[in-house]
């Protein structure tokens, strides 16, 4: 075999070789890039029914992705959520949670985002819509019609940050005080561009729109209107 030959077999091993493993590198990129998307959409949990589903049905209701969200894990109709969540809605209209148990947010980061849904959480009357143990944004939302024979009609907030902003506080009512939001002594609460109506602080309670036990509280570009209370401050305390 002439020294031609093995140089051009060598050459041509080499070019073989260097395919190979841009084919592997590129097969590795893909799949990395498919594992970041995957990751990525566990982040974001879409609720697609208004049904107040608790791992019933096929659907992914709010309950159930708030559980998700808690959890790190897929619960009812909702894929796994992972780290700092974001929930949006693919429907429209009023959530009733028909339960004595409100959802409880305990993740340590989650966001309940309305944007592009007109989306109202109701507690029919009869219960509190949301607990906050974590550090809970909401946005573009509405919360109304919910009661508490405790503190806290429409929202507590026992975590350690709470954000409402482009939102509403509705026709909610606590007998121990803040008929929308009670917020608690560990707690920071921000309002922002938000409206607190016709919320009640019951049976000699304080703090008809807000009760602030002794946490934080900021509020701006908001509007307090027709709350009322047989305690004290029928807007704030």
């Amino acid at each position: 075999m002439s020294a031609k030959s093995v140089f051009r077999r060598a050459g041509n091993q080499r070019t073989s070789s260097a395919k190979i493993l841009s084919a592997v590198l590129l097969l590795s990129l893909l799949l990395s890039g498919q594992a970041a998307t995957r990751a990525r959409a566990d982040n974001t949990i879409t609720v697609n029914t208004t049904v107040d589903e608790d791992n019933t049905g096929p659907a992914c209701s709010l309950r159930e992705a708030i559980t998700a969200a808690n959890t790190d894990g897929a619960y009812g109709g909702c894929p796994t959520g992972s780290g700092a969540d974001t929930i949006i809605f693919s429907v429209s209209g009023t959530i009733t949670l028909g339960s004595s148990l409100p959802a409880v947010a305990f993740a340590t980061v989650l966001t309940i985002d309305g944007t592009g849904q007109a989306v109202t959480i109701s507690g029919d009357g009869l219960y509190r819509v949301l607990r906050n143990d974590g550090s809970l944004t909401l946005n573009q939302l509405t919360i109304a019609n919910s009661y508490s024979v405790g503190a806290g009609g429409g929202i507590l907030n026992a975590g350690s940050v709470l954000a409402v902003t482009n939102s509403t506080l509705l026709d909610s009512r606590a007998d121990n005080g803040g008929g929308g939001i009670w917020n608690s002594g560990t707690s920071t609460l921000t309002v922002a561009n938000s409206t607190f109506s016709g919320n009640q602080a019951k049976a000699f309670g304080h703090g008809g729109g807000i009760y602030n036990y002794g946490g934080v509280v900021t509020i701006t570009n908001s509007t307090f209107s027709g709350n009322t209370a047989e305690g004290k401050g029928g807007g704030i305390v």
